[in-house]
């Protein structure tokens, strides 16, 4: 069998590491086949595969040049099975695919410049689903909505588990370099971690207000956004000024894995209040060091974190400032989240997914 993987548009995320890890482990596993990887540029990770051909494709994604293009592309490598990790095929495409959902959050927030973006988007979405064979998510709600947003056939969608791509660290001693940190970042009280990244369903305004009832109610705590993503959201920006919040909101990136580890093993725990998420891929620093979590109780994350976690309504600030409260008076040292990780595998994944790429290859093609 010859299999191609799309991953021409990914970039140091956590999804794109997620499937990056995917497919090595399933190359690796299935060194009998031929494979064809397009990417944007050379990945070093498949260099050594004698297997695997990487195909370096510049077209930009949903360009008149890549759906006149990149289809003669595909097609001149003959591929049995193409597996698309976006929901957006080329649309004069028609070979036999599998198209991969992380999320549906770009169908439910407006995380376009325009109006008229999303309608394409959602326009080109449909007619992808409408040509896979398969389409893949990695749990219920997600399958749900693919049904009553797409009208997508229940056996036409298949789930696949999630793991985390990172590896798990071992615990040692404590972070010597913790007191140098807070000098350093000039945080002077105790603080929570936000490290969730950014986007309108992640709710960081909500958050922000909640600090500011906290301040005024209990002891200092300031709160810490970690990555430079969550430190160009103008609109954040400007809820902390208009609060009076600048001296104890601090935005820190650039970080060696030293500093990162010092920040969550310093810090009174971490709090996630997004209101849409398919995985807790943001929350795996904190899983890993055993820092105590704070999280909104979407059902998708309930289900992943149990009663490992305290938990929140983000849709109310009022229980959001309770359960701040309440989580900043329990002072939890550490947490043990093993059980998390031994759920949540890489090698399940691969088994499943190698079942349905076979499957796909199996089934008739249709006309």
């Amino acid at each position: 069998m010859k299999i191609g993987f799309d991953i021409r548009f990914f970039d140091d995320w956590l999804y794109a590491q997620f499937v990056e890890k995917l497919i090595c482990k399933f190359v690796q596993s299935q060194d009998h086949n031929s494979y064809v990887l397009y990417t944007n540029k050379n990945r070093e990770s498949f260099e050594n595969i004698k297997n695997l051909e990487q195909c370096i494709v510049s077209f930009g994604y949903g360009s008149i040049k890549e759906q006149i293009y990149f289809p003669k592309i595909l097609q001149n490598h003959h591929c049995d099975v193409t597996v698309f990790f976006q929901p957006c095929i080329p649309y004069f495409f028609s070979g036999k695919n599998i198209i991969f959902v992380e999320h549906l959050k770009n169908i439910y927030y407006q995380n376009f410049s325009h109006t008229l973006l999303k309608h394409m988007y959602l326009f080109w979405v449909e007619k992808s689903f409408s040509k896979a064979q398969t389409v893949l998510c990695f749990e219920e709600n997600t399958q749900k909505e693919l049904t009553e947003r797409f009208d997508i056939n229940g056996d036409k969608i298949s789930i696949v588990p999630w793991f985390f791509p990172q590896e798990q660290t071992k615990k040692k001693g404590k972070n010597l370099v913790q007191t140098n940190i807070l000098n350093k970042y000039h945080i002077k009280n105790d603080f929570i971690l936000y490290a969730g990244g950014n986007g309108i369903e992640k709710n960081l305004e909500k958050l922000v207000h909640t600090i500011t009832k906290i301040d005024q109610t209990q002891k200092n705590i300031d709160i810490v956004f970690l990555w430079d993503n969550v430190a160009k959201n103008i609109s954040l920006r400007d809820t902390i000024l208009k609060e009076k919040l600048e001296k104890k909101c601090h935005f820190v990136w650039d970080l060696n894995e030293e500093e990162k580890k010092s920040f969550y093993e310093t810090s009174c725990g971490v709090v996630f209040p997004s209101l849409y998420e398919s995985f807790c891929f943001e929350l795996f620093d904190a899983l890993n060091y055993g820092v105590p979590i704070l999280s909104s109780n979407i059902e998708n994350l309930e289900k992943i974190l149990w009663k490992h976690v305290s938990y929140f309504s983000p849709l109310s600030r009022s229980s959001m400032n309770r359960a701040l409260s309440h989580f900043l008076e329990k002072n939890i040292d550490k947490c043990d989240y093993n059980s998390i990780f031994k759920v949540y595998n890489c090698d399940k994944t691969l088994t499943r997914f190698s079942s349905i790429i076979q499957q796909v290859w199996n089934s008739p093609k249709e006309i």
